[in-house]
């Protein structure tokens, strides 16, 4: 069994590591995760006005389909360039 090491980079140099990854994520994780999110959100199943939480929402390709199902989203602390990418697909 392998070991979970420990974090050692602080909050601000993880940010700034999603700051410069976020513009190119959709390219690097796109198809790999679209199969699994697409049924994941089947499965799930949201309905109109249901209330779903997503964690670590990436660049918005899930919490957009959700909310094309369920309505009105409310969003929490992003990294800047990500929410850029997400309110262009909103």
């Amino acid at each position: 069994m392998s070991q979970i090491s420990r974090v050692t980079r602080s909050t601000r140099q993880s940010r700034a590591a999603y700051n410069k990854l976020s513009p190119w994520y959709d390219l690097m994780a796109g198809d790999f995760e679209r199969k699994p999110r697409n049924a994941a959100i089947q499965q799930l199943a949201p309905g109109i006005g249901e209330s779903i939480l997503e964690i670590g929402c990436g660049t918005g390709q899930a919490i957009v389909k959700i909310a094309e199902l369920v309505g009105p989203l409310l969003q929490f602390r992003f990294p800047e360039t990500i929410l850029c990418i997400i309110q262009t697909r909103i």
